[in-house]
């Protein structure tokens, strides 16, 4: 795991954001998402306790580093506790990953 934090938006409720680095290839989208699952049955529990109705899991493959830069890939499944107090993955029409590529 690399964090967990709360996360504000001008629109909308907080939510809650867990990182994790995973050792599997982010194109390797049905695996990714099993993985993911597993990890949200226990943190959703974290998600519920801080009494928030929005969760992001972020998965992230192990950083590039070079001499003067790094880069880090992400895929970000969310999660929104509906008013039935069910959660629903949010079925995004757009593709989650990101790429950072930062200087040193």
């Amino acid at each position: 795991m690399l964090g967990v934090g709360k996360m504000f938006f001008t629109k909308g409720d907080a939510a809650l954001i867990l990182k994790y680095q995973t050792d599997l290839n982010l194109d390797d989208q049905a695996a990714l998402h099993r993985e993911v699952l597993a990890i949200w049955d226990v943190f959703r529990q974290d998600v519920e306790r801080a009494g928030l109705k929005g969760a992001i899991v972020s998965a992230n493959e192990r950083p590039l580093s070079h001499l003067f830069w790094s880069s880090n890939i992400s895929f970000n499944f969310v999660f929104n506790r509906v008013e039935d107090g069910t959660w629903r993955e949010v079925e995004s029409k757009t593709n989650a990953r990101s790429e950072d590529t930062s200087g040193r």
